[in-house]
């Protein structure tokens, strides 16, 4: 089976004990890295989102999430919120029903959770954790942000360039100066931090490890993004000419991506085709091809491309999410929903792929669906009410058949005992 990448990203915020004071920082940063984390260009993991859930529910989920993991699956389970010690000095993640005079009853234990690790069959395995006290994690599986030196080692990647990523870092966040986000007023940069993650280094034997072509066109995609669309197009343009990079299929695609932004459609085509023919393997290449295809009015030429990169890459989300949306544009909404059912079967806890079933519902009239497909993703947003609220105009539209009135009526009852559950639990 294909290595996958699983992700399950729990913030808590939200607290029924009045000594645990609400976070502002957790909401956003959840919803960052978890946009990140779920980028088809950037990690594209595959994300579970919890967002202030009673300990039972996210208990549940970290056995799933790591039980269910592969040998060769890559893990990465990032918590923010409030980190809580017992009197011996033990670790518990907070969560919105946790009470601090029962934290074994009411918390997810750090020991809890580093044995859920340990006994999952993956063999990749991230841990973040956002939060006071990480470095009381339990011994051995530290969360302390210098240890990132051993994660990047033990995943086999060169430590070496994190000093200069650190101070990089630090250099920046200094024009924030008083206005810094709170994620970097709680994580600091000290100089002392970056000296002691360069002194680890020192003593690691030199590894260098090629850059990926994935790798390559995610830095030109970076650095498209970075720039106005026609100073790109002078970079890349430069790099090409005075032939500044070992292959030109990364310049390549970034000059075909600012042609694009910069609505230059005859150079765009003329570029994109080039590069499908340079790299026809690659499943970012042929996504950028079928978009420069679709805004240069090749509509058939797109949607050809489309229908035989999703033969290749059916798990690759870009794909997915540009090929429905495509479709949806041209009102295709019945083949728009089989590739979003078909993605559905392996892409699981997947907002966006929710978000676009319910707008091919919506085209079809099917008013049921399309509210069952949006309440959907809300659960995974974590907003229990506003899903209910969904189900319940999907049931009042007098649409569907008797089948999926069922499901749909099923599904509004477990929401609610969750909702009401949740209420329970913050009243204790």
């Amino acid at each position: 089976m294909a290595a996958g990448r699983k992700a399950l990203v729990v913030a808590t915020y939200e607290y029924s004990d009045g000594g645990l004071r609400r976070l502002a920082a957790p909401e956003h940063d959840a919803d960052s890295f978890a946009g990140v984390l779920q980028d088809p260009a950037i990690a594209g993991f595959d994300v579970t989102m919890l967002v202030n859930q009673p300990h039972y529910v996210v208990g549940e989920a970290i056995a799933d999430f790591y039980g269910e993991a592969g040998r060769e699956d890559l893990t990465l389970l990032y918590f923010t919120g409030h980190g809580v010690k017992d009197d011996e000095g033990r670790l518990y993640l907070a969560m919105t029903n946790t009470r601090r005079d029962a934290l074994m009853f009411t918390a997810i234990s750090g020991a809890q959770l580093n044995d859920a690790m340990d006994a999952s069959r993956s063999r990749r395995k991230v841990l973040i954790l956002d939060c006071c006290y990480s470095g009381a994690f339990p011994a051995g599986r530290a969360a302390k942000a210098d240890e990132g030196v051993q994660t990047l080692e033990r995943s086999g990647f060169d430590p070496r360039a994190m000093p200069a990523f650190l101070d990089r870092l630090q250099r920046a966040y200094r024009i924030y100066e008083t206005s810094a986000p709170a994620y970097v007023r709680t994580h600091p940069l000290t100089t002392e931090r970056i000296a002691d993650v360069q002194n680890r280094v020192e003593g690691l034997p030199y590894k260098q490890v090629p850059d990926s072509l994935e790798f390559q066109l995610v830095r030109a995609r970076l650095e498209v993004m970075q720039y106005p669309p026609r100073d790109a197009v002078e970079r890349f343009e430069d790099i090409l000419k005075e032939k500044k990079t070992v292959s030109e299929i990364p310049a390549r695609y970034g000059l075909t991506m600012a042609l694009l932004e910069a609505k230059d459609m005859p150079r765009a085509t003329r570029e994109a085709e080039l590069l499908l023919k340079a790299a026809p393997d690659s499943s970012m290449v042929a996504v950028l091809v079928a978009n420069v295809r679709m805004a240069a009015g090749d509509r058939k030429g797109a949607f050809e491309l489309y229908a035989e990169a999703i033969k290749r890459f059916p798990r690759w989300r870009a794909l997915i999410y540009d090929y429905t949306r495509a479709l949806l544009l041209t009102k295709r909404p019945r083949e728009a929903l089989q590739i979003t059912s078909n993605a559905s079967q392996f892409l699981h806890s997947d907002r966006r792929l929710y978000q676009l079933q319910a707008q091919a519902y919506a085209a079809l009239g099917q008013k049921l669906q399309e509210c069952r497909a949006q309440a959907e993703a809300f659960v995974i947003m974590g907003n229990l009410s506003a899903a209910i609220n969904q189900l319940q105009m999907g049931l009042r539209s007098g649409d569907g058949d008797y089948y999926q009135l069922s499901s749909a009526e099923a599904r509004l009852r477990e929401l609610r005992a969750l909702e009401a559950e949740s209420k329970r639990s913050s009243q204790r």
